[in-house]
Formats: C-alpha cells, structure tokens, sequence
C-alpha cells in the first residue's frame, strides 16, 4: 500500500524542480537514499538521525555534568522535530488520515508512531520547561521522554520501510 502524499508531494517537487532549474538540469525525481520515498521522507529521515544524535550528544554533556550545554542539544533536538512535524510529517498525516480507516499492518504502525511521536513532543516541551510529569524529579521525565521518542522513532523506521522500501 502506497500513501497517496507520497505522488502529492512527487507533483510538488517536480514543479518546483522546473521552476528552480528553468527545465535544463530538471531532474524528474530526486532520490538520494535509492528507494521510491519522497525527497521530503528521506530527507525528514536525515532530521530523525541528526535528532537520534543531538540526544547522544545531550547524553553525554549529562553525564559530564554541562548541563548548560545539555540543555542546549535538547533544545535543538526539540526545534529540529516540531521542524519535521511541521514541514512533513504533520501534511503527511492529514493527506492521508483516510488511510487510518483500513485494516492491515501499515496503518497500525502509522498509529503506534503518531501516538508515540506525540507523546513524545509532549514531554519533550515539559522538560525542556523544567516541569516533571513523570515524577518529582525532572530527570525521570527526561528519560521518559528519551524512551518513547526511541519508541516513536523505531516506528517511525518501521513505517518508512514499509511504505518506501519494501
């Protein structure tokens, strides 16, 4: 099954690929990862690495007790994934909320990722506003949240595998 944004956003590329390049280096569709994703799903999947890797980062300034500089990589982490929210995966999900109404595999990963990945942001924004939801300590919250961000980003990975690659 094939998500109907997928050739939504292919005609919006193209589009904007001619007007940019006036037809002489038109390329009729960009793939950089050699599947059939749209540009915006590889490249939202570039965004979900550089998140996985800001969090190691803040991981590790942590643990070396810089929480200032902690603070900072969280943040950019946070920033970066409203980014990806707002640039892909938020018109992904609307162009395809009808798809949420059919049975099968696809659709149930689609779900477990929305919920998590929402969840997810949610806690995100409490901790980096220093308000502890999971207990009274902060660092619980933090971890909650790096857990069901993993959580949302193996779904994530999931669903981007089943729709673009196999």
């Amino acid at each position: 099954m094939r998500l109907v944004s997928a050739a939504r956003y292919d005609l919006l590329l193209d589009a904007f690929l001619s007007v940019l390049w006036s037809g002489s280096l038109y390329v009729a569709r960009l793939v950089f990862l050699g599947n059939h994703a749209p540009l915006a799903a590889d490249v939202n999947l570039i965004a979900q690495i550089i998140v996985l890797a800001l969090m190691t980062a803040g991981f590790y300034f942590v643990k070396a007790a810089k929480l200032e500089v902690h603070g900072r990589f969280m943040k950019s982490a946070i920033v970066l994934q409203f980014g990806a929210l707002i640039l892909w995966m938020g018109p992904s999900l609307i162009l395809n909320v009808g798809a949420f109404g059919a049975f099968g595999y696809g659709p149930l990963v689609a779900v477990a990722h929305v919920l998590f990945g929402a969840f997810a942001l949610f806690l995100a924004v409490n901790a980096a506003s220093h308000k502890s939801l999971i207990s009274s300590q902060l660092r619980w919250t933090m971890w909650a949240t790096f857990t069901v961000w993993g959580l949302a980003a193996v779904f994530g990975i999931v669903f981007y595998l089943h729709y673009y690659v196999l």
